[in-house]
């Protein structure tokens, strides 16, 4: 914990114009500074900033506060690291005193990145070195170049059992018993090897760039399936990561919109044409914390991308209810292949189009339902008994949708695709099983 005399001299200390001042063009007006917001597109500035009091305000959109909640809010960092940060800028010394079960958990912590990121710089020197040939061969294949393959630290995994550890451990204080909470090595109680063997690896990171995991793609005849992934660790939470989120972030705030995949080239393809607000889960379904990191990047709208087979048309419906929770507006572009595959047949601006066309998730949640029971026919040559079905169905999501304006458009849109009486379907509504 920090002590509130440290928070007090750090911000008594810092210049607000100067600090503020690095991420967006101020100029004087009057006792204020005035600037474009960094948080919400516009032309006409009006974002100030207030020097005497060190705090800023957008009437705009409405964001404000003092140093410390701008940068949380424009870094997605918690009120701690802003302040550690901000402390080491301006020469006050934190002093933080932490129980001791608590100071072995963040050295453990600590051990654990100094190991993934040593993991990472090996693996990256190995891709460029002469071992790292069918990999290179791999990426041009998948269209994948040089300065995207450097700008993610993608790498290369030897196909041996003892590579990485006889390579990182000893080294820069990173130990075996570091590699294994990073779940970078194993011990099946037959000696130490490497989790990653004949693969392109895929280093995870977390919003501030610092890399918590990686993913593997077999190359060859590596062992195991075709992709593996970090295990649950002290740093690697599948529910909490998604790849691609420090290279997203600012077009994430600017834009306000986050592009959702599925993977890793999902992820890469675009980003590497331009569309630099795409991001990843990891082997997993959308959750909340997902969410949650996306609102502290400041995303307002979500477009749902998934691939154009079954299990990508059923993902919407699946994650819709967090979307609502989460307060999220969201859109679904549907694609007949991969997004990797599209971007590179069609370019940026085929690809943006086909982003620009998405419909929004709730129209796509009443199609989708209409469709699985009906196949697509239209109201007049839908079954009562097929309505029913096709209205419990929605009836989960409209209950996740906040009560008001949001909610009542859902139901009318659902009473008008299916010719229904808006009294009646609300009546349905609340006797549909949740």
């Amino acid at each position: 914990m920090i002590p509130e005399s440290v928070i007090e001299e750090v911000r008594a200390r810092l210049d607000a114009v100067a600090v503020i001042g690095r991420h967006t063009k101020l100029r004087k007006s009057g006792s204020s500074f005035v600037g474009t917001c960094p948080f919400h597109q516009e032309k006409n500035p009006s974002f100030r900033v207030y020097p005497e009091k060190k705090r800023f305000r957008c009437y705009g959109c409405g964001a404000h506060g003092d140093i410390f909640e701008f940068l949380q809010k424009l870094q997605g960092k918690d009120f701690p690291a802003v302040v550690r940060e901000l402390a080491n800028e301006v020469g006050v010394e934190v002093q933080e005193k932490a129980p001791a079960h608590l100071e072995a958990h963040r050295q453990e912590k600590a051990g654990a990145l100094a190991a993934c990121e040593a993991s990472a710089a090996h693996w990256i020197a190995l891709l460029w070195g002469a071992t790292g040939d069918d990999a290179r061969r791999y990426l041009t294949a998948r269209g994948v170049n040089a300065t995207t393959a450097r700008e993610f630290g993608l790498g290369a995994a030897v196909n041996a059992w003892h590579d990485l550890h006889r390579a990182v451990a000893g080294r820069n204080g990173v130990s075996n018993a570091d590699l294994e909470r990073a779940g970078l090595i194993l011990d099946k109680g037959k000696g130490l090897y490497d989790r990653f063997r004949g693969r392109l690896v895929f280093p995870v990171t977390d919003v501030d760039g610092r890399v918590i995991g990686f993913g593997g793609r077999a190359l060859g005849h590596a062992p195991g399936p075709k992709y593996i992934n970090t295990p649950e660790t002290l740093l690697y939470k599948k529910s909490r990561a998604l790849y691609g989120i420090s290279q997203a972030k600012d077009a994430i705030r600017r834009t306000g919109t986050a592009v959702l995949v599925e993977g890793y080239f999902d992820v890469l393809l675009p980003q590497q044409a331009g569309i630099r607000n795409v991001v990843s889960v990891c082997g997993t379904a959308l959750t909340p914390e997902h969410l949650e990191l996306l609102k502290r990047c400041d995303c307002r709208e979500l477009v749902l991308l998934f691939d154009g087979d079954a299990a990508g048309s059923s993902a919407p419906p699946q994650v819709a209810a967090a979307i609502f929770e989460a307060g999220l507006s969201a859109r679904v572009a549907q694609l007949p292949g991969d997004p990797d595959e599209y971007v590179r047949a069609h370019g940026r601006a085929g690809f943006e189009a086909l982003l620009a066309a998405a419909p929004a998730l709730t129209e796509y949640l009443i199609d989708h339902a209409v469709q699985q029971q009906t196949g697509g026919a239209a109201a007049t040559h839908t079954s009562v008994e097929q309505k029913i079905a096709i209205v419990r169905t929605l009836a989960a999501h409209a209950v996740a949708l906040p009560d008001g304006l949001a909610r009542s458009a859902f139901e009318r849109r659902i009473a008008q695709r299916l010719a229904l009486d808006i009294g009646a379907l609300r009546a349905e509504l609340q006797r549909a099983p949740r």
